[in-house]
Formats: C-alpha cells, sequence, structure tokens
C-alpha cells in the first residue's frame, strides 16, 4: 500500500470529511482483497510480508472504525494469521484488533486454542514472557466482556423473578386487606348490631 499509517493520519485531521474517509476505507478493503489475490496466484508469494501489510491496513481500519467506518467480518480472519505469526510486534497487532473490534465473537472462539498454546510455552525468552501478558490482557477484555453479557441476562432474569415476587405480594397484600376489611365490616357490623 502506497500509504503508512502516519500518512493516513495526517490525511485525515486535513480533511476528515465522510466522502475522505470513505476513499481510504475503501482503498484499505480493496488492498487487503488484492493482498488475497496476490496470495493465491503467486507461488513464490512470502507469507511473513502479506501478514506484515495486512497488519497495517487492518491497523488502519481500526482507525478508521473511530471515525464510524465498520469493519466487515470477512477482515476478522486475518486476525488469526497475526495471532499466528512468529513476530511479536505482529501478534501484538493482531491482540490489538481483537480487543478493538467490537464484532469478535467468532474470532473468540477461534483464538482460544491459540491463547492456550501461547500460555502453556515453556521459555525464558523476553518476548515469550510479553506475549503471555499480552495474551493475558487480550483474556480480561474479552472475558470482561463476555461476564457482562452474562451479567445482563441474570438482571433480567431477576427482573422477571422480581416482578413476579411483586405481582405475589400485591396479590397477597390485596388478600390481606380484603379479609381486614370483611372483618372490619363484620365487627362494625356486630357493633351496631350490639347497641340497638
Amino acid at each position: 500500500m502506497d500509504n503508512s499509517f502516519v500518512e493516513l493520519i495526517k490525511d485525515i485531521k486535513k480533511d476528515d470529511s465522510i466522502n475522505n474517509l470513505e476513499k481510504n476505507y475503501q482503498k484499505c478493503v480493496s488492498y487487503l482483497k488484492d493482498l488475497d489475490k496476490r496470495k493465491s496466484n503467486d507461488k513464490l508469494f512470502l507469507m511473513n510480508s502479506v501478514v506484515k501489510e495486512k497488519s497495517l491496513v487492518l491497523l488502519k481500519l481500526l482507525y478508521l472504525q473511530m471515525f464510524g467506518k465498520k469493519i466487515d467480518k470477512e477482515y476478522n480472519f486475518s486476525v488469526i494469521q497475526l495471532l499466528t505469526c512468529n513476530k511479536y510486534f505482529l501478534k501484538r497487532r493482531g491482540f490489538f484488533f481483537l480487543n478493538s473490534i467490537s464484532d469478535n465473537d467468532d474470532i473468540i472462539f477461534l483464538s482460544i486454542n491459540l491463547f492456550k498454546k501461547e500460555l502453556y510455552k515453556d521459555s525464558i525468552n523476553s518476548i515469550d514472557q510479553n506475549t503471555k501478558g499480552t495474551v493475558l490482557s487480550s483474556l480480561s477484555n474479552i472475558g470482561t466482556k463476555i461476564i457482562k453479557e452474562n451479567i445482563n441476562i441474570f438482571k433480567n432474569m431477576n427482573t422477571i423473578n422480581t416482578n413476579n415476587v411483586n405481582t405475589t405480594n400485591t396479590n397477597n397484600v390485596n388478600t390481606i386487606n380484603t379479609n381486614n376489611m370483611n372483618t372490619i365490616n363484620t365487627n362494625n357490623m356486630n357493633k351496631h348490631n350490639q347497641h340497638k
């Protein structure tokens, strides 16, 4: 791709109109498609260069997402390529993308085994330690989202249960009040009859 990430930021700072955002978004999308075509046509195409270029384009898409552009699910699977790389900076970009996109449920399930693999590596290498820290950070971000969704389910269940309890309590109070009123009316009638 002819532009670097910094040039994209400068271009959007100069002109943040919807047309310019759309133009930059279309450039990124078409470049990703072009990379996939080149990879399938060229047998000598180096995988590392593709992944490096894809990671840069994905960073650009994330930046454009902050301006309201939606990232299609089809580009989410490029993250798996980044997470399986040996180079730390590419993995870090993959984890960043994984944490930043809003619609990442499909990738989460695919990346669970990658998380396990990274966490159970026996190595003293500092890069592996950094990767483990990045994995744990991603797990905390993903876990928070999943817990939040489950808590909302529990809140809805509690609301339903609370409504049922309130309805039952209201019915019981009405029954008690009706019984009390009947008792009071009966007592009053008895007193009235005694005075006669």
